[in-house]
């Protein structure tokens, strides 16, 4: 039987690691000057200060001018939720400070570190992971879609370590693997559900894997 090919194992923290926070850190500086340019911000700023007061998530639409209440699906409440406790805890330098911070995140330490371990290859986890912050970038903006970004990165994490798992020949490996997995993505895909309602993208992501499999 034919060794089975694992990923080269890479250390924690390197100078390339480094180079690549740089890199995102830059590309973070030219986008902030229109990260609160959003007609929405004060909307779900409002939408968690309700929820954080009354601590209940809206039924109807308070914020339309209209003579009648008119239902509402809140499907982004606790994303607006915790941007109003950001807000509350420390205004706008928290709110700012926090959402740079996930998304960097995102990108610099969930899928760079995932790319890097599973491709045993610094310069394709660099180019893959800024390539797709360039892409995420037009997102960067204050609002609940912001959280689904680790989200997303964390679900592509384990569609990874599930697909080596299931190419693998070690049936140890692919039953830890699944354990793993049966724990952790419900538990982020009921948190992503309530945050943004681009949870579907993860479903879709989840579809792919039996295809990628075959």
């Amino acid at each position: 039987m034919a060794a089975q090919v694992r990923p080269a194992s890479l250390p924690t923290i390197g100078i390339q690691d480094c180079l690549v926070l740089i890199a995102f850190l830059s590309l973070v500086l030219v986008q902030m000057q229109n990260f609160a340019q959003d007609p929405g911000v004060g909307w779900h700023l409002s939408t968690g200060q309700h929820v954080f007061s009354t601590g209940e998530i809206p039924r109807v639409d308070s914020f339309l001018a209209s003579s009648s209440p008119r239902p509402w699906v809140a499907d982004q409440w606790l994303g607006s939720t915790f941007l109003y406790a950001l807000f509350k805890s420390g205004s706008w330098p928290m709110v700012y400070a926090s959402l740079t911070l996930i998304y960097l995140l995102t990108y610099a330490a969930i899928l760079y570190g995932v790319l890097a371990r599973l491709s045993g290859s610094y310069i394709a986890a660099s180019l893959a992971a800024i390539y797709a912050f360039k892409i995420g970038q037009l997102h960067f903006i204050m609002r609940p879609v912001m959280l689904s970004f680790p989200l997303f990165a964390a679900v592509t994490g384990f569609v990874y370590v599930l697909y080596h798992a299931l190419k693998s020949a070690s049936g140890a490996q692919a039953a830890t693997s699944f354990r793993y997995a049966a724990v952790g993505l419900p538990l982020i895909f009921a948190l992503w559900s309530n945050v943004h309602p681009s949870f579907v993208l993860g479903l879709g992501l989840l579809g792919l894997l039996p295809l990628s499999v075959l």
